[in-house]
């Protein structure tokens, strides 16, 4: 059985003299199962994970991996739909995952409304843009942050953060 290591991020730009093309395209990297360490099932029982991504392939892996690992996922690529059934579950939820960019709705705007609804839930923030400490400090001054993920990231440091968020 393979496991899913890593997530590049999903476009890449060729420019020519005239044009700029965009290549949708994903770069996955699997282990075999037994070269991975799973993330520890003890906190597992009734975790809920609210993942939002408006790329539906790195939301789905997301949700894959840590779904292999016995948390709850709920996966959206609207963050409309993603905050009304947060809402509507939100005593289940423990952990919101959400990018930074989204057509609609950014993650700064979803998140301050999260916050609003379960102030306690810890939210892990993620972008394939690079962004410094103090610039991510700046940008998101008036919302609790508890965990950045820059893309790429492997699997490993998601579970990291994970494991860290519910301890």
């Amino acid at each position: 059985m393979l496991i899913l290591l890593r997530i590049f991020p999903p476009c890449t730009r060729l420019r020519s003299k005239n044009h700029n093309i965009f290549i949708r395209t994903h770069f996955i990297v699997f282990a075999q199962e037994g070269e991975q360490k799973k993330v520890s099932d003890t906190h597992n029982n009734n975790k809920f994970i609210l993942a939002l991504d408006d790329d539906f392939d790195i939301v789905t892996l997301v949700k894959f991996t840590l779904q292999k690992h016995g948390f709850s996922v709920f996966a959206f690529t609207d963050p409309l739909v993603a905050l009304e059934h947060f809402n509507l579950n939100l005593k289940d939820y423990n952990i919101v995952i959400s990018d930074m960019r989204m057509p609609g709705m950014n993650g700064n705007e979803f998140v301050k409304k999260v916050k609003e609804i379960k102030s306690e839930v810890k939210v892990i923030l993620m972008s394939a843009f690079e962004i410094t400490d103090r610039e991510f400090h700046q940008v998101l001054q008036s919302i609790t942050i508890d965990a950045f993920l820059q893309k790429p990231f492997s699997i490993k440091q998601l579970e990291h953060l994970i494991e860290q968020q519910l301890n």
